[in-house]
């Protein structure tokens, strides 16, 4: 696996280290179970299992059922620019009642002082 790559899914996206792990790994497998994924992550299978279902529900994997097995794969990778999207302009819908109770408080500096020319 590739460290510089699990350091930019981390920073980047806020997962930790064995999301970015799991993500990666059926990035590089394609449709794939368990098992598959843990040894290419490096990770325990219950470690996997903990997991997935965070990835499903942020919409980044899907999940299809084949003979009684269960198969992950990434649905696209171009997802996550729309879902963190999607946060900022949710985050602009509130962002002016964070401004006006950061108005109302009490304690805020009146004076600043600037030091040097």
């Amino acid at each position: 696996m590739d460290n510089k790559l699990i350091s930019q899914i981390q920073s980047n996206l806020g997962f930790s280290e064995k999301k970015a792990r799991v993500f990666l790994a059926l990035l590089l497998l394609g449709e794939t179970n368990v098992i598959e994924i843990a040894q290419k992550a490096k990770l325990k299978r219950t470690t996997v299992y903990n997991i997935l279902p965070e990835l499903i529900d942020g919409g980044l994997i899907a999940v299809t059922n084949i003979g009684g097995h269960k198969r992950y794969f990434v649905t696209d990778p171009r997802i996550i620019v729309k879902i963190l999207e999607s946060k900022i302009e949710n985050t602009k819908s509130f962002l002016p009642s964070l401004v006006a109770l950061h108005a109302l408080c009490i304690h805020q500096p009146k004076i600043s002082l600037y030091e040097g020319e």
